[in-house]
């Protein structure tokens, strides 16, 4: 099983985690104002509001949702609606995550393997 690597950027996968959590409580479309994403945001996570915009058309670009800037009470909103991609992002990372952990469990077996082969020769020329 090949999982395609989706090439987004840490911050990428922030807000995209971000807005994941909020349109998923409302099949998939929300209502967000900056502070909202940046808020959902770890702080470990330097992300400033001028930054938003450009990670959101991104995001749009790679056809993960569609999102329209609103005003709503003199403040920025963004309505999202996210599509088939964007809807599986939770689902391809936990894919992701397990295919890493898989490779990480194959190296190890390899390398004891590899460590047994090596002892069993030396094991064998030392009878010689």
């Amino acid at each position: 099983m090949a999982i395609e690597r989706q090439g987004l950027t840490k911050k990428e996968k922030a807000v995209m985690r971000a807005l994941f959590n909020e349109a998923k409580l409302r099949d998939g479309v929300c209502l967000v104002t900056p502070i909202d994403i940046l808020s959902e945001i770890p702080y470990k996570m330097d992300i400033k509001e001028e930054e938003l915009k450009p990670i959101l058309v991104n995001l749009q670009n790679d056809d993960y949702f569609d999102y329209v800037e609103s005003d709503r009470k003199g403040e920025l909103t963004y309505c999202i609606t996210m599509h088939k991609k964007g809807l599986n992002f939770k689902r391809w990372q936990e894919l992701f995550r397990k295919s890493i952990y898989f490779k990480i469990c194959i190296t190890i077996v390899f390398a004891l393997f590899s460590f047994g082969i090596g002892k069993l020769i030396q094991y064998i020329a030392s009878l010689f």
